[in-house]
């Protein structure tokens, strides 16, 4: 349920017992498992981290249960990328955007995760890049849903983000701040949500030690939580406080089963969710 505040929180949806060995895996039966896993330790909403291989048929069955399990449908990962200056790129990444948003329509699901192809700003080349991307996003936009463009760890891909974003518009495009990737290089997980500022359509919250992409819980890394907080509050940051956790942990990372893992994460989203102003989503 919401924190006291209304402030609705989720996860990407992770199998409970692990029967995975990557996101084709995920049947009806283990996403069911998992949907019911995730409301039952307190989450609001979730994230379709694997939905790309499901057939329409297979999104309105998911659809259907979702709603029954009570959760909310907050998003869609895409996990598409390529080369946008080469046909075969462009071509890679619009076969998957394709599918995404058919399926996020099918689910429904308003936001659509999506890694952009540019990193960086300061070359020509760049500005081509970021013309070619804008261009083939805003093609492929779809009335209901909107891409979430996603930062990486340097400041230069959140400026790439920012202007792709500004160029596709609000009504086509946001941005999702991954905390866990801006902690890994010069960009900072509060510089990046300041950056957004009024963007920000969504979250993969997510802590690390500084050193690779963990997707740990929040408060079990090295991230700044209190600034985290601070910078979602400055922005007025209306949405999910979502997680981006992981269904494939290292052992040497992890101390505690992968259950206690979500539960640990879905207690840290509630106290983020309740620090933060009261707002109804």
């Amino acid at each position: 349920m919401p924190a006291p505040n209304g402030r609705i929180f989720g996860c990407n949806v992770i199998d409970p017992v692990l029967e995975v060995r990557g996101g084709d895996d995920y049947s009806l039966a283990i996403t069911e498992r998992s949907l019911e896993f995730l409301r039952e330790i307190g989450h609001d909403a979730i994230e379709y981290s694997h939905a790309c291989h499901w057939s329409v048929e297979e999104c309105e069955a998911v659809r259907e249960m979702t709603a029954r399990i009570g959760l909310i449908p907050w998003s869609l990962h895409a996990w598409a990328g390529g080369d946008v200056t080469t046909d075969e790129g462009r071509r890679s990444t619009a076969a998957v955007l394709r599918v995404a948003t058919r399926n996020a329509q099918a689910l429904g699901v308003p936001i659509i995760v999506h890694h952009p192809d540019g990193q960086r700003l300061d070359r020509d080349e760049d500005h081509e890049r970021l013309r070619i991307e804008t261009e083939l996003l805003a093609g492929l936009a779809a009335p209901g849903v909107r891409f979430a463009l996603e930062n990486m760890q340097t400041l230069a891909s959140m400026e790439y983000v920012v202007a792709l974003v500004d160029l596709l518009g609000s009504d086509r495009a946001g941005v999702c701040v991954d905390t866990g990737h801006a902690a890994l290089g010069d960009l900072g997980p509060g510089r990046a949500l300041r950056m957004a500022g009024s963007r920000l359509i969504t979250t993969h919250l997510q802590d690390n030690r500084g050193q690779h992409d963990d997707h740990m819980p929040p408060g079990d890394g090295a991230i700044d939580w209190d600034d985290v907080v601070a910078a979602l509050t400055e922005i007025d940051y209306p949405g999910c406080v979502l997680l981006e956790l992981t269904d494939q942990p290292g052992d040497a990372m992890r101390r505690v089963t992968i259950r206690e893992e979500l539960a640990r994460g879905a207690k840290a989203a509630r106290g983020l969710a309740a620090r933060l102003p009261a707002r109804t989503v």
